[in-house]
């Protein structure tokens, strides 16, 4: 199994927003997808508004190119997103699950 891991700060007051776009857009799109399993957010307060951390769990390397195409490490941030953000990574990382 690969988790894949990505953050971004998102502009104080929007966090709501932010939350309801992952559980409404997003992850009923990744529930979708072949091999998805499970996707989590994370949250702390920063200077710049609050940093959110999003990990999703997959089957394979190969299940998550059907959501993030053929460039596995290039973050998938659709425009109604980016406008909640102060700044997000453009890379996201992945680690292979030991246990």
């Amino acid at each position: 199994m690969i988790l894949r891991k990505w953050s971004g700060i998102v502009k104080a007051g929007l966090e709501k927003e932010y939350i309801d776009h992952l559980k409404n857009s997003t992850f009923p799109s990744l529930m979708k997808l072949d091999g998805f399993i499970v996707a989590r957010i994370m949250s702390r307060k920063v200077n710049k508004g609050t940093e959110f951390c999003i990990t999703t769990e997959w089957e394979s390397i190969e299940s998550i190119r059907a959501f993030s195409g053929s460039n596995t490490t290039v973050a998938v941030v659709p425009p109604e997103a980016k406008q909640l953000m102060v700044s997000y990574d453009k890379e996201v990382k992945h680690y292979e699950i030991i246990t």
